[in-house]
């Protein structure tokens, strides 16, 4: 991936399948306590994952898990 200094990009997702959908990183992502998240297995519920480069080769990551959808 070339990412550029000061891009930002921003991850939503939802398991159409309920425990049947991974997230897998690069080793260059960078996450909160060196942990890469797991995806909600809630249906009804969203994850948004931020990515932010900031001129190394090093992505940094944080993310929002299970915000429910309103209906």
């Amino acid at each position: 991936m070339n990412v550029n200094p000061g891009q930002t990009f921003i991850l939503k997702t939802q398991q159409t399948d309920p425990g049947f959908g991974t997230i897998s990183f690069a080793s260059n992502f960078r996450f909160a306590g060196g942990v890469a998240p797991t995806a909600t297995e809630d249906g009804t519920a969203e994850d948004i994952i931020t990515f932010v480069s900031f001129g190394s080769n090093n992505i940094y990551t944080t993310g929002v898990k299970n915000l429910k959808i309103e209906t």
